[in-house]
């Protein structure tokens, strides 16, 4: 997996990211636009987890594909 290094202190921006995406899910959920409400979701999930990954590991995915850099690409069967 294709990794870059982010200084820790920007763990905050992608949080902030995530949340709106989670919001936009949320009112895309109640207008019965699924397909936006599950876009906005995932995109809130990558969000999140680019958010630990800096926070705790000063990194973050830059590949096309959002694989696990612990090695869980292997979990979908």
């Amino acid at each position: 997996m294709r990794t870059r290094k982010v200084s820790k202190s920007k763990y905050g921006n992608f949080l902030q990211k995530a949340d709106e995406y989670l919001r936009s899910a949320r009112d895309a959920f109640e207008r019965e636009h699924w397909n936006s409400a599950v876009g906005n979701s995932v995109h809130c999930c990558i969000n999140s987890a680019d958010a630990l990954l800096v926070f705790y590991l000063g990194i973050r995915s830059i590949g096309e594909r959002h694989s696990s850099p612990f090695g869980s690409d292997n979990m979908r069967r």
